[in-house]
């Protein structure tokens, strides 16, 4: 499954380690079903695990993501200074490369996070 083509929202923040990427599927689903509770100030806040697709620990500081032509997106990272590769596998599974420290957590049945290029 590829990141570009707008099924996905990519954030991330330099005070979290991690890439979280959002389903746009999910997100219009969660507003139908209204699937939120409100914040103090009666704002709708969608629940983080309803919308939520995968969620990729690059390092410490991702501050910016670019995507290729072939589906990968690229993080970088402002204190480990460097760039995490990685994207979202056939099972909507996060798979990371670039990074030796890099982990990541899928809300996905099969939950199969590891590096890119590892077969088993």
């Amino acid at each position: 499954m590829s990141l570009l083509g707008g099924d996905y929202i990519v954030v991330s923040g330099k005070l979290d380690p991690h890439v979280s990427v959002y389903s746009f599927e999910k997100i219009q689903q969660a507003i139908a079903d209204k699937n939120w509770v409100p914040d103090p100030y009666g704002i709708p806040v969608l629940d983080f695990d309803a919308v939520l697709e995968a969620q990729v620990e690059v390092g410490l500081g991702p501050l910016h993501t670019e995507f290729d032509n072939d589906g990968y997106a690229y993080t970088s990272i402002f204190l480990d200074s460097t760039v995490a590769r990685w994207s979202l596998g056939p099972a909507r599974t996060a798979t990371m490369g670039g990074s030796s420290r890099a982990r990541c957590r899928s809300t996905t049945t099969s939950g199969i996070c590891r590096p890119l290029g590892e077969t088993r």
